[in-house]
């Protein structure tokens, strides 16, 4: 099986259970699944080694979708999405249309991108696309190509009314998607066209009926590249000015920061999107816009004075304003499909109050083994101290009615917050001496009568709900236990796993020891592969990992 295909569904788990429900929950639902990926790489590895991939259908580019939505019987539309690096968002816009349209009533989006192969990188580097330096200078000078980066992710989408008569957890709104083509007035087709990108932003921006004064942030591409991020740079200040000449207002200059994720985690192709979209959520619970890594100078070709955006230049306070804060999300393909979302903060209505418990409450806990529930005790302890403000009896309703149940497993009962912080500590370091714990597959006896609710669960049946519970709440997902899977046959020049720089003047084929020429150019969070050989090929260096 594509090992793409695994990494999504562990994802999707861990997306249904930080929204606070059981995969279960969602089993014959019209739920939709929109996945963006490219090419299988795997694939041709499978092939190059000469290993039969079997009849084809784990191998399928659309099986990266449908093998969510057998999994975890999704009944809503299936879709695989290849718009190049634009792909996440276009996906994203898929299932927003899908939704509004009534079709399905959730949509899970998901995106992938893995490096498994060496000629993307040769071709890459060969021309000249490939940042010569452990960075990516976004907008700015000497802006000389990007690196590359993986990703898998998926996120959860449901209707804003249907979310909050749920109770659900909500890290932000979707007010409006947009997508376009470059046609064919670009330079070349995989130029950025800066009509069809200005164009595309008014059509978001108008349709979702807003102020251009109020978008304050926008996560853009930065891809390194000197020509396309001028046209990236001028398209977004072009459409900017033109809505607010179109409703009559006035754009203060440098009222928008454009700042993007690839000098953080390189360009993640297909899942690029979806990084940034997770950025935008990030920063509106930072409250802070953060800054372009690694800039320096800015592009001398961008024309900056009297633009409406400037450039993340240092990390700012984005503070919470009268009305929501707004941020742009652009994303664009090789291909020449565009792409813009309008990310609006959620303002969170005041809950009724939940009514403390008179009786103790209880905090089940399942992992597959007993290793990996220390490890969750370990990661619930981090998120209660980290979120003092937590309801605990959201907590407790979240791990009650959103959690399946594994082989390791126990019941907590506690009634207040240092109490269930020192269970969860004992659990994690195997020492439970005093604490009142209902368990199986656990050490961890108790002289306390067995809860009825803790009985039933513990034997594997799934306890009725209750008629009110507390809102979700996102705590820590289940670890799950991993495993190695997928092709062994390979020759030594295939384990090849990281991309360092381009060489530039080295020797085909040269194999040597790391010289100061290339360790000068590792950044620190590489030091632990200073010992491995550097090989270099058609101008490309590698780090081997044997």
């Amino acid at each position: 099986m594509d090992p793409q295909q695994r990494l999504l569904l562990m994802s999707v788990r861990q997306t249904f259970e930080d929204a606070g429900y059981r995969h279960t929950d969602w089993k014959g639902s019209a739920t939709g699944v929109f996945i963006a990926a490219e090419r299988n790489e795997y694939h041709l590895n499978l092939l190059q080694a000469q290993i039969d991939p079997g009849e084809g259908l784990d191998q399928a580019a659309s099986m990266l979708a449908n093998r969510v939505s057998h999994f975890y019987d999704l009944r809503g539309p299936s879709e695989r999405i290849d718009a190049m690096c634009a792909g996440g968002a276009v996906a994203l816009h898929h299932a927003v249309t899908a939704l509004r349209s009534g079709q399905i009533n959730a949509a899970i989006v998901g995106a992938c991108n893995l490096l498994l192969r060496p000629d993307v990188f040769v071709t890459l580097s060969q021309s000249g696309q490939m940042s010569p330096e452990p960075t990516v200078r976004s907008f700015g000078a000497g802006a000389d190509g990007y690196l590359r980066g993986e990703g898998v992710c998926s996120l959860l989408l449901k209707p804003l009314s249907k979310a909050e008569a749920d109770g659900d957890h909500i890290y932000g709104l979707i007010r409006n998607t947009a997508v376009n083509y470059n046609g064919g007035d670009a330079a070349s087709i995989a130029a950025p066209s800066v009509s069809a990108h200005s164009s595309l932003v008014q059509d978001c921006y108008r349709r979702a009926g807003i102020d251009p004064r109020h978008v304050s942030y926008i996560e853009a591409q930065g891809m390194g590249n000197l020509v396309a991020d001028i046209a990236e740079w001028d398209a977004l200040n072009h459409g900017l000015l033109a809505l607010g000449r179109e409703q009559g207002v006035q754009l203060q200059e440098g009222q928008c920061a454009i700042s993007t994720l690839k000098p953080m985690s390189g360009h993640m192709h297909a899942a690029s999107a979806i990084g940034a979209l997770f950025k935008i959520i990030r920063s509106l619970q930072t409250e802070k816009i953060h800054k372009i890594l690694d800039f320096e100078q800015p592009n001398l070709h961008l024309h900056t004075a009297g633009q409406p955006c400037r450039l993340a230049t240092h990390t700012v306070d984005w503070p919470r304003q009268a009305t929501p804060r707004l941020a742009g999300l652009h994303s664009y393909g090789a291909g020449g499909n565009n792409a813009h979302i309008l990310v609006e903060e959620y303002v969170h209505q005041a809950p009724g109050r939940v009514v403390p418990s008179q009786a103790p409450l209880l905090f089940p806990l399942s992992a597959p083994t007993p290793a990996l529930l220390a490890l969750l005790a370990a990661q619930m302890h981090q998120a209660l101290i980290d979120e003092p403000t937590l309801c605990l009896e959201s907590v407790s309703d979240t791990l009650k009615f959103g959690r399946e149940k594994f082989a390791a497993a126990v019941v907590i009962v506690a009634m207040e917050r240092p109490g269930l912080l020192d269970v969860l500590a004992q659990l994690h370091t195997g020492d439970l001496t005093g604490a009142v714990v209902f368990a199986k597959d656990v050490a961890a006896p108790t002289d306390a009568a067995l809860d009825p609710w803790a009985e039933l669960w513990l034997a594997g049946e799934r306890p009725m709900a209750k008629a009110t519970r507390a809102p979700r709440v996102p705590l820590p997902t289940t670890p799950l236990i991993p495993s190695r899977s997928g092709m062994t046959r390979l020759h030594p020049w295939r384990r090849i796993r990281l991309l360092v720089h381009r060489v530039q003047g080295a020797e085909p084929g040269a194999r040597t020891p790391p010289s100061k020429r290339y360790v000068k150019h590792w950044p620190k969070r590489w030091n632990s592969l200073r010992h491995h050989w550097i090989w270099t090929r058609s101008s490309v260096s590698w780090v081997l990992i044997r």
